[in-house]
């Protein structure tokens, strides 16, 4: 049995809102409620039916969500009081004994000075980066951009810098978030604990593989079950690496444009970066031809049913390692993308194919090699589905318990 009984899992982000830090959220949510603790989340409401069905599905599996009304930015200190009045509230009628923050969401919990067991998850390290990289950001954004981008700036040297110093315990979910916590915000190495993000291996599987025609048809595509997919999967964003898409599209049809070969490009959290990317492609002359498929965000439900269907996942991605290298790797696809460092170069043509950052020919080769060669691509996907199970959300259920123990020891 665990000391902690009961956990309040806090983030501004959670679904209906698409992307990885919702997914990480509720995948963990669920971890520990198999655990046997009362779970509850802690996040923003956005007013919708969306989240009222949502939430009535996870109240029967013992998680309440709890929406807090507050206009905004997510990020924004007024979320973060209001999380701590939430907690302390709910701290006083015994409902949890430990918290999970997100990235700088226990601002003024810390600042307030309550003692509970806590944990502090960082969910990424772009935000974190030096200031002439912020530039180099801002000189490609209108007027709204930049000053989105300088208000981050401050707002990530300040309220989520003094946040970390504040917390008794910080998760990052790579090793290069760690160095980026310990060398732009001088947080001690020892503080920081590295826990992969794991991989729902009941959802994602190689099981679903043999379902391609079906998936097909309910995902409206018309296209013949014997079309080799190649699929991009993220948002139409900079951190997702989408600006390499036009040129790794055009490099493969310009090969195999009447060969059977369809490019299928899923994602765009929300309408200005779905209307940014078209707009993007566009302009390179990828549309014009058939050979390019391209679906909004898709339910949470019908992401294994996209990777069903791929026969070659692309992920040019900026970003480290991701949910969707995990979960593709864990449905037995060939994955190519450029090189993580959380996973050995050793296993480069094993269990994925790894390019040195940001070199898109070789990107485009390396698509090409498994193109041509069947056995090779099914070689690398059951290499990657075995490599796959040491990703595992119990598992990261398991060692947070333990950090937080820690602290009822102390």
């Amino acid at each position: 049995m665990y000391a902690c009984k009961s956990i309040a899992l806090v983030t501004p982000w959670f679904y209906p809102i698409p992307g990885g830090v919702s997914r990480h959220i509720l995948e963990l949510a669920e971890a520990f409620s198999t655990l046997g603790l009362k779970v509850f989340v802690v996040t923003l409401s956005m007013n919708t039916d969306d989240e009222v069905f949502f939430d009535n599905k996870l109240k029967k599996v013992g998680i309440e969500v709890i929406r807090l009304n507050i206009r905004g930015f997510p990020g924004s200190v007024a979320f973060s009081y209001n999380v701590y009045v939430t907690l302390k509230s709910m701290i006083k009628r015994g409902d949890i004994d430990c918290v999970h923050f997100s990235n700088e969401s226990g601002f003024v919990f810390y600042f307030s000075g309550i003692k509970l067991p806590s944990v502090t998850k960082v969910h990424g390290s772009w935000p974190y980066q030096s200031y002439q990289d912020f530039r180099k950001w801002m000189s490609s954004q209108d007027l709204k951009g930049k000053i989105f981008f300088l208000s981050l700036y401050v707002n990530t040297n300040t309220i989520h810098k003094l946040t970390y110093k504040l917390a008794p315990a910080l998760i990052a979910i790579r090793r290069e978030v760690k160095d980026v916590l310990s060398t732009r915000f001088g947080i001690p190495r020892e503080k920081i604990a590295v826990i992969p993000n794991g991989v729902n291996h009941d959802v994602f599987n190689p099981t679903h593989n043999q379902l391609k025609h079906k998936y097909l048809r309910e995902l409206g595509l018309d296209l013949d079950s014997g079309t080799k997919i190649i699929l991009y999967v993220g948002d139409f964003s900079f951190l997702k690496g989408f600006h390499f898409l036009p040129s790794i599209i055009k490099g493969i049809l310009e090969k195999y444009k009447d060969s059977g070969v369809t490019f299928l490009i899923v994602g765009a959290y929300s309408n200005k970066t779905y209307s940014s990317g078209i707009a993007l492609l566009d302009k390179h002359g990828v549309l014009k031809g058939k050979n390019v498929r391209i679906i909004k965000f898709v339910n949470l439900e019908k992401i294994p049913m996209l990777y069903a269907i791929a026969d070659i996942v692309v992920l040019p991605y900026v970003d480290q390692i991701t949910n969707i290298h995990r979960e593709a790797m864990a449905m037995g696809k060939p994955v190519v993308t450029f090189e993580l460092r959380d996973i050995p170069i050793s296993l480069h043509r094993k269990i994925a194919m790894f390019v040195p950052r940001y070199d898109v020919k070789l990107f485009i080769s390396y698509i090409f090699d498994l193109l041509n060669n069947e056995d090779f691509a099914q070689y690398i996907g059951k290499n990657a589905a075995k490599f796959s199970l040491i990703w595992d959300w119990g598992n990261v259920a398991r060692v947070t318990l333990k950090i937080l123990e820690r602290q009822c020891s102390l």
